[in-house]
């Protein structure tokens, strides 16, 4: 329901524990994920509002650093 939860927010805090979530899997030619243990990891859940804010600053932030790096490429 987009009105509980963002889907960057919900990207964002993805990539940020995937390493955790890949801990979880097992097997070596046939990796899998037991449903059980994602459905029992967590994932923070502020309120939309704040979700859309973290979004957008990361955003934001992203932006500004892509501009950066730009502007170092051209000296």
């Amino acid at each position: 329901n987009p009105d509980e939860l963002d889907a960057k927010y919900l990207y964002l805090v993805i990539d940020k524990v995937k390493d955790e979530i890949a801990a979880l899997m097992q097997g070596t030619v046939y990796v899998t994920l037991k449903l059980n243990d994602l459905a029992n990891y967590e994932i923070p859940l502020p309120p939309i509002k704040v979700q859309r804010e973290i979004a957008n600053d990361y955003n934001a932030l992203q932006e500004f650093v892509a501009k950066k790096d730009e502007e170092v490429q051209n000296m």
